[in-house]
């Protein structure tokens, strides 16, 4: 009589238990199902290299029969013969060929000459002198998955797998990254100090708004 009636309250606290872990389950169930509905679409880039395009710019002065003009340059350094395009005040751009120039290394300052007839400019102007250059190729990412904080610091989001109770997820991590050179297009990285690896899938675009943490699902 005594080993039966202790049985009996085993089976019911054990039912009670079974039915309380499943309405967890159940909640937490219900709990994801309703988040993803509220899960960001995103599409995705990797880094890659790429060459970046910046305009090299600089001032001059007319000085008779020629221009000169100084300019720090960055990427590939120009040659004789190039064409850079020349504003005076009140002007148009007019591209002009490069008739000599003079490279200072130690203090980075590449000196142009331009040859011009003196009647078309008035001697003593201020000129500006620039031209479309591509850099080397850096590792980039697309300049639209980066972004800036309020302080002016730059992240990115990167994809994340994430465990869960229901299994694996994906969520977006920030990430603060350091930008050498960029342009319309792409962004330059650095690679070395760890921050980001080559592997790494980077947030271009998202249907919604995503913090730290916001779930995701890549497109």
């Amino acid at each position: 009589m005594t080993t039966a009636d202790t049985r009996k309250p085993n089976k019911k606290y054990l039912l009670i238990l079974i039915i309380i872990l499943l309405f967890m389950y159940l909640m937490i169930f219900v709990e994801h199902y309703f988040e993803s509905c509220q899960i960001a679409n995103v599409d995705t880039c990797i880094l890659e290299n790429h060459e970046l395009t910046h305009w090299l710019e600089g001032k001059g002065i007319v000085n008779g029969s020629e221009i000169i003009a100084y300019l720090t340059p960055e990427g590939h350094m120009l040659q004789k013969g190039d064409e850079m395009l020349v504003k005076a005040a009140g002007a148009d751009r007019i591209p002009l060929p490069i008739s000599r120039l003079s490279y200072d290394a130690p203090k980075n300052i590449l000196t142009v000459y331009f040859d011009i007839n003196p009647n078309d400019y008035k001697d003593g102007a201020q000129v500006l002198v620039i031209k479309e250059q591509k850099t080397k190729k850096y590792p980039c990412i697309a300049a639209n998955a980066v972004h800036k904080d309020e302080m002016g610091h730059t992240f990115v989001y990167l994809v994340h797998e994430k465990k869960s109770i229901l299994g694996n997820e994906l969520v977006c991590k920030m990430k603060y990254i350091d930008i050498f050179f960029e342009d319309e297009n792409y962004a330059a990285v650095d690679l070395n100090d760890g921050k980001i690896k080559d592997s790494d899938l980077f947030v271009l675009h998202s249907d919604r708004e995503i913090t730290e943490g916001s779930k995701i699902r890549c497109l």
